[in-house]
């Protein structure tokens, strides 16, 4: 359960940091950008580790599995795998 729960705060971390970022500024219309999704809302690294990594069919959204417990702002609940 611990597991799941985790997984999807990491899901939903890297869906927020996808869809509030979009692409660069300077980015050319439909010009495609890498961008680390296991990053805290500062922007400094996880505090473990990441992996797991599943991509959508379109490239546009990634889920993952994370031991970090920083990266969702505001997370209270204290579980981490």
């Amino acid at each position: 359960m611990q597991r799941r729960k985790h997984w999807a705060a990491g899901f939903l971390a890297a869906l927020a940091t996808a869809a509030l970022t979009g692409p660069a500024a300077s980015a050319a219309p439909g010009a495609s950008h890498t961008e680390k999704a296991s990053v805290a809302p500062d922007g400094t690294e996880g505090n473990a580790g990441s992996g797991g990594l599943s991509i959508s069919a379109d490239g546009r959204r990634v889920a993952f599995v994370s031991g970090a417990d920083d990266l969702v702002a505001g997370d209270t609940n204290g579980l981490v795998t």
